[in-house]
C-alpha cells in the first residue's frame, strides 16, 4: 500500500481568494518549519508528501528551493498518481500549518492495513485533536463540533484510483460532502493532529477577519465550557515536543495580519 501525505498550499478554485505574496511565502516558511518538521519527525517514514499548488502563485512556489522530501503538484496530483501501481493508495488530508503526532502516520498505516477494502473506498479519521494558538499562547485539547473535520485518509483500491474520474470524485468534494456520502468511516485515536492558530491562517483572510478574530476571551469561555481542555506549560511543552516542535519554534513570535498589515509578535 502506497500513503500519500496530501496538502494544499494554495488552490484555483473559486472558494479561494487570491492570497497575496507576502501571505505565501510566509506560508511556505510555516508549511517548512511546522508541518514539514512534524512530518520529518514520525516514528513510520514509508510515505511521500505531496503539495498541492495552484496556477496564480506558481511563480513564487516554483522560485522557491524546496526539500527533496516534498513532492510540488499543480495538476491536482493527476501524473504523480498515475505512476503508482501498489494494490491499495492511502491519502492522508493534512493543512499546510497543522502537525501530526510523531506515531501518527504509524496508527494510520496500521488501521489502513486491516480496514482496507478490496473493491470500496475506505475513510479513516481524526476526530478530536490538540489545539495550539499560537497568538495568545494557548494549548489545548480541543473536541472540535464539526462531526467530521478534514483530517482523514481515504484509502483507495487499484480500481478506483486508476480511473481518475472515479478517484477525483471523493478525492476532492469537501470533508462535510463526504460524511453525508455512503462509506464506511472509521475513528482514530485521538489527539493525533495539532490543529495550529497562527497569525496568517488561511481561514482570516478567507473570512475577511484579522488574526484576532478568535479572541482570547473566546478560548478561556471555550475551556470554561469543556470545549477546550488547558495544558499548563510543562505538558504543553511535552505535547508539542511529541508533535515535531523545538523550544525555539514553541516560543517565537508568529505572523500577524492585524489591519491590513502584517507585523510581529502576539
Amino acid at each position: 500500500m502506497k500513503h500519500l501525505i496530501w496538502i494544499y498550499l494554495d488552490w484555483d478554485r473559486a472558494s479561494f481568494p487570491r492570497l497575496d505574496p507576502i501571505w505565501i511565502k510566509e506560508r511556505i516558511r510555516i508549511f517548512e518549519r511546522f508541518t514539514l518538521a512534524s512530518l520529518k519527525n514520525q516514528s513510520f517514514q514509508d510515505f511521500e508528501i505531496c503539495l498541492l499548488c495552484g496556477q496564480k502563485n506558481r511563480a513564487i512556489t516554483e522560485a522557491h528551493k524546496w526539500d527533496p522530501r516534498v513532492n510540488v503538484l499543480y495538476d491536482r496530483g493527476k501524473k504523480f498518481i498515475s505512476r503508482i501501481n501498489d494494490e491499495h493508495l492511502s491519502i492522508s488530508r493534512l493543512d499546510s500549518d497543522d502537525l501530526y503526532h510523531k506515531h501518527a502516520v504509524k496508527v494510520i498505516d496500521q488501521v489502513a492495513e486491516i480496514s482496507r477494502s478490496p473493491s470500496e473506498m475506505t475513510a479513516l479519521i481524526f476526530r478530536k485533536n490538540i489545539l495550539w494558538n499560537r497568538i495568545y499562547h494557548f494549548i489545548g485539547h480541543h473536541y472540535r463540533l464539526c462531526s467530521f473535520p478534514p483530517f482523514q485518509t481515504k484509502i483507495y483500491p487499484r480500481s478506483i484510483y486508476k480511473d481518475w474520474l472515479s478517484l477525483s470524485s471523493t478525492l476532492f468534494i469537501t470533508h462535510g460532502k463526504l460524511a453525508r456520502m455512503r462509506f464506511s468511516i472509521l475513528d482514530l485515536p485521538k489527539h493525533y493532529v495539532c490543529v495550529v492558530r497562527h497569525g496568517t491562517n488561511f481561514g482570516h483572510v478567507k473570512k475577511g477577519k484579522n488574526a484576532g478574530s478568535i479572541s482570547k476571551e473566546d478560548l478561556e469561555a471555550r475551556h470554561k465550557t469543556g470545549q477546550i481542555s488547558a495544558l499548563d506549560d510543562k505538558e504543553a511543552r511535552k505535547t508539542l515536543h511529541d508533535f515535531g516542535m523545538t523550544d525555539e519554534l514553541i516560543d517565537e513570535d508568529p505572523l500577524i495580519f492585524k489591519d491590513g498589515e502584517y507585523h510581529h509578535g502576539r
